[in-house]
Order: structure tokens, then sequence, then C-alpha cells
């Protein structure tokens, strides 16, 4: 059963200025699980880190992972800490979906495209004025 649940904001900003830029969602992982550790009062390799928060921080690629995170780290009798998103994220909500623009009724209408295309080109018989053929 459990043990111990306790819910913790963790600032990840600190990893934007050490180390090199493409390590920064490594480091959050490890972050994490350290921050963990100490606060659960447990060893590192007795940290699980749910999918959803690896998800998350991997979310922006390793360059830009979040700047903060809000976690919910439950202990077991064992000492096995998991940690978990505290509300749950929905698969895709980080992504923008694109707007339809509705066609503004001033701009040209498409019949005036075809009609273009429609007309023929001017025969190339004679040379212009000046210009020897």
């Amino acid at each position: 059963m459990l043990d111990v649940e306790r819910i913790y904001n963790i600032n990840l900003g600190k990893i934007y200025s050490i180390g090199r830029h493409r390590e920064r969602a490594r480091k959050a992982v490890k972050l994490v699980r350290a921050f963990a550790a100490r606060h659960m009062k447990t060893a590192e390799e007795k940290v699980v880190i749910g999918m959803d928060v690896n998800e998350l921080i991997w979310q922006n690629g390793m360059q830009r992972p979040p700047r903060r995170l809000r976690l919910k780290m439950l202990k077991d009798k064992d000492g096995t800490v998991m940690v978990s998103l505290e509300v749950p994220v929905k698969a895709g909500a980080g992504k923008k979906e694109e707007k339809a623009v509705p066609k503004k009724a001033g701009g040209k209408a498409p019949a005036a495209k075809e009609a273009k295309k429609e007309v023929p080109a001017a025969p190339a018989a004679a040379a212009p004025a000046g210009q020897k053929a």
C-alpha cells in the first residue's frame, strides 16, 4: 500500500544555465529523479518516473524541456517512489491546431483565373518594328 503521497512543483530552469543545450532533457530527467530521491528519502535506483512525465519533458525536443513541472510522488512501504503528473495531460494537448481562415468576400473569384487560361496567345508571325528577322 501507499506510505506517503506528496505533490511538488519542480523548477527546471537551472538546467538552462548549466551544460550544453543538447543535453537539457536528459538532465531534466536526472534532476527529477534526484529531486524525488532527496525529498522522499530513498535511493535514486528506487525512483520510477512515469511515461506521462517523460513524454512531457521530451515533448518539445531535447533542447527545450519545460521550465516547471507539477508532479505527484507516491512512496510504497518498500521505498519505491512512483513519479507522475498531478493532473494527467491529454494526448496532443500541447500541439497547436490549425484554424481554418474564412475567405474574404472582396477577393478575386476563381472564375477569373480560368478565363485567363482560356485566352489564346497572339501569333508571333511578324517581328517587332526596328528589329531584323
